[in-house]
């Protein structure tokens, strides 16, 4: 198809003389602020056909279901408990969305109450928007689609013993 039209909500492409609505959020699997990120007017694309409404003549679409679903391999890559870099993408009232260095298509929520080890009112006050910072993972849940960060766990001191290395004790 060849996109037609571009508006804040998606952009209109046209298949084969119908007319079909390729919304934001199958745009592509990483988040996407406006359509124009991803598509402009008179390009040419593969699309999947999500469903038809023969009695309007619309076509629902898919840009990113041509793609591999990442999602799907995530476990492979990713574990509870494990130290990653995370981009914040957006603050809300409850925490931080902040998706994957390694892998911006995947999202997850690092609550308010994992950002700091102080009470704060809001997450702004501890991230921003943009910035990179060292996470915990403490749930993954990929059926769901669903990952828990951790701010503070991620800044905890370590241990002070390291494995298989020898206990010295300072004198008094």
């Amino acid at each position: 198809g060849t996109v037609s039209n571009i508006v804040a909500f998606g952009a209109f492409v046209n298949v084969n003389g119908v007319d079909g609505l390729l919304h934001i959020s199958e745009l592509s699997w990483k988040r996407v602020n406006h359509p124009k990120e991803v598509v402009h007017v008179g390009q040419e694309l593969d699309v999947y056909i999500l469903d038809v409404e023969l009695e309007k003549g619309r076509l629902g679409l898919s840009l990113k279901r041509i793609t591999p679903d990442p999602w799907d391999n995530i476990t492979s890559m990713y574990q509870e408990g494990q130290l990653v870099e995370v981009k914040i993408v957006n603050l809300t009232t409850f925490g931080a969305f902040a998706a994957f260095v390694d892998t911006p298509e995947i999202e997850g929520l690092i609550h308010i109450s994992e950002l700091s080890a102080q009470t704060i009112a809001h997450p702004g006050e501890s991230v921003k928007v943009g910035m990179v910072y060292p996470v915990r993972i403490i749930s993954l849940q990929p059926q769901e689609r669903r990952i828990a960060f951790s701010l503070k766990q991620a800044q905890e001191p370590p241990s002070p013993v390291i494995a298989g290395a020898p206990v010295v004790e300072s004198a008094p």
